[in-house]
């Protein structure tokens, strides 16, 4: 009976943890709007001699 209190405690302890972590800490109000580091330009092109067809082109991923 001793080790089931012990067992009990544990996973009540456990249960606690995890149901505090679903509630964040401080007020939401604070939160600043990202911006956005550049504008997405899809395709770039340049001339590149080098390559089949004579241009290389750049894709902007997110």
């Amino acid at each position: 009976m001793k080790k089931m209190g012990k067992v009990a405690r544990l996973a009540a302890l456990l249960v606690l943890t995890l149901l505090f972590g679903l509630f964040p800490i401080g007020s939401g109000n604070n939160l600043n709007k990202v911006q956005a580091a550049t504008t997405l330009n899809n395709p770039r092109t340049v001339a590149d001699s080098s390559m089949n067809a004579k241009q290389k082109v750049t894709w902007d991923c997110v």
